[in-house]
């Protein structure tokens, strides 16, 4: 009786599986950059070129991916008692984006793009740049849209924390960047809010030794009201509490609003806010601003007034959108990682999906302040 001859698998390939089956057991984490070719052929005691067609293996079976001056990166790993030669189906995720673009929100949804693609993770968008709503809408559908789980990015508008729940208890995978208030019990991509504008508040107090105004929309977002409250803490820390009642400058405008997420003349608030303080005739003044664009309109306003920014007027903004280098001074503002909340935002989504964490993290991204000329 002749027994049938198996077929013969290259050394790459038999190399390919081995190293499949490593990574399942934890040696190289999902995550985590392949160490560099010449150190990983010594470890694995084979030739480069042997090494480099199975890491070739790997990437066609989507269990690596290769990052330009980065290296290779592991992109999954395999479930308990999963052959290492199965490949799995492509995972898909969603994000809603519910305004029309600009700069913060073009940054982050780059975030999450660039994390799909580290990945081999499919990436879906549901937008409306003129319904805040209808993306939503859609999302009650989730289950028939094909996706592992979804994003929520900023969004004006109602507050959707109703629909956002009805998910989770039907446990769809969902993360949100910002989330809208705190009965939103979803996981989330957060920053420094509220150290951000204490560090901006107190670098003006330090600096000029009076108190400082407090320039915002009014906030219907818990960002914007973590730097309100971020404002008043360092204000009374630094003996001004007193004054915080009187030193707050709120427009009528709110920033859940659709109309300001739309807005053409995005300064045109804190030039209105700005204005009517320098209508007094006081010469100098401390400004910390909710935003860059309220900044920028105070900017606007002092030009008129006669009043020169870094001198008579210090203002310090907030986000470093590319605006605030332009400025002239350029605007001493609180820089935040847009880019870093979306990738964030996509890693978290993903550790929730494969179970690896539960649903209530909260993830929290440093601010850093940049100090320019206007302050």
């Amino acid at each position: 009786m002749t027994t049938a001859r198996q077929p013969y698998q290259s050394k790459a390939i038999r190399l390919a599986d081995r190293m499949e089956g490593e990574i399942a057991e934890g040696r190289w984490p999902h995550g985590c950059y392949l160490p560099a070719e010449d150190d990983l052929a010594r470890q694995l005691d084979v030739a480069r070129m042997t090494l480099r067609r199975a890491l070739a293996e790997l990437e066609a079976r989507n269990r690596v991916v290769r990052v330009p001056r980065r290296g290779v990166l592991v992109v999954e790993s395999l479930a308990a008692g999963e052959l290492p030669h199965r490949r799995r189906p492509r995972r898909a995720i969603a994000a809603v984006r519910a305004s029309r673009p600009d700069q913060t929100l073009a940054s982050m949804q780059g975030g999450i793009e660039r994390w799909a693609k580290e990945n081999g993770v499919s990436f879906h968008l549901l937008s409306d740049d003129h319904d805040p709503g209808r993306p939503f809408d859609v999302l009650t559908h989730a289950e028939g849209l094909g996706v592992d789980g979804v994003i929520v990015m900023p969004y004006p508008g109602e507050d959707q924390a109703a629909i956002i729940g009805a998910l989770l208890t039907q446990h769809v995978p969902i993360v949100c960047i910002e989330r809208r208030n705190h009965t939103i019990r979803a996981p989330s991509v957060e920053v420094d809010n509220r150290m951000g504008m204490y560090r901006a508040v107190q670098h003006l107090l330090e600096r000029q030794r009076r108190p400082v105004h407090y320039l915002t929309l009014k906030s219907d977002h818990q960002a914007d009201r973590d730097r309100q409250e971020g404002w008043a803490l360092a204000m009374r820390d630094g003996g001004y509490g007193e004054q915080v009642a009187s030193h707050l400058l709120q427009h009528a405008r709110s920033t859940g609003d659709p109309a300001y997420w739309n807005e053409d003349q995005p300064w045109l608030h804190g030039y209105e806010l700005a204005k009517a303080c320098f209508a007094s005739g006081a010469r100098h003044w401390s400004m910390a601003c909710q935003k860059d664009y309220v900044a920028w309109g105070v900017y606007r306003a002092a030009a008129e007034a006669g009043l020169a920014i870094g001198r008579e007027v210090a203002v310090t903004g907030f986000d470093d959108l590319g605006l605030a280098a332009r400025l002239d001074p350029p605007l001493t503002t609180v820089r935040q990682d847009l880019d870093a909340k979306g990738y964030q935002a996509a890693h978290l989504l993903n550790r929730i999906i494969t179970r690896r964490l539960g649903t209530s993290l909260q993830v929290t991204i440093p601010v850093e302040l940049v100090v320019r000329g206007s302050s």
